[in-house]
């Protein structure tokens, strides 16, 4: 980024918690990489999902990292 003119980088970690309460979204393969995985290995893992909800919501942590820069403009 510095050798395409950008200055003044900061970094941030950026986290949210979830719990994911039901399959839905993952069987319904919302999530662009989920139509990745081959049929037979996500059914599989929506059945595991399935098990362990039965035992209450699973636990989830979504974490983004964000990269800022300045560039300034050339006159």
């Amino acid at each position: 980024m510095e050798g395409a003119g950008f200055r003044h980088m900061t970094e941030t970690v950026v986290e949210f918690p979830f719990q994911v309460t039901d399959t839905a979204a993952c069987r319904d393969k919302v999530f662009s990489s989920l139509h990745l995985i081959p049929a037979d290995a996500h059914r599989r893992g929506i059945d595991r999902m399935e098990q362990d909800l039965r035992l209450g919501p699973i636990q989830g942590n979504s974490r983004y990292y964000l990269l800022r820069a300045v560039k300034a403009v050339e006159k």
